[in-house]
């Protein structure tokens, strides 16, 4: 039998609320406005009215016509009856808009 080890994350990721749009990379002008739990980097949690299928390429902006960067779902938990833990990591390099809340603690 092989024995799996799993890693957690290796980045740091800074507790902080960012109100950012998300929407379908499909479908970018059907948007939700939803706050971020904590930013990294690499990626971020953000917490979310709707359920998104994990693989799932998503476009994120810091307003509903701004600059948009794109993140795969890595996981999407319910946390309450309407609402969802979303994980997401960032496909393309972080922006300026976006680096300037991801600094390590």
């Amino acid at each position: 039998m092989r024995l799996l080890l799993l890693r957690g994350r290796s980045e740091r990721r800074v507790p902080v609320g960012i109100p950012i749009y998300l929407a379908r990379a499909s479908l970018p002008q059907e948007s939700e406005l939803a706050i971020t739990s904590d930013v990294g980097e690499h990626g971020l949690r953000v917490t979310t009215k709707r359920y998104w299928r994990p693989g799932e390429i998503l476009t994120l902006s810091p307003s509903p016509n701004g600059p948009r960067v794109k993140a795969k779902v890595a996981y999407c938990w319910r946390q309450l009856e309407h609402t969802y833990n979303l994980g997401l990591r960032l496909e393309t390099p972080a922006p300026e808009w976006w680096s300037r809340h991801a600094v390590a603690c």
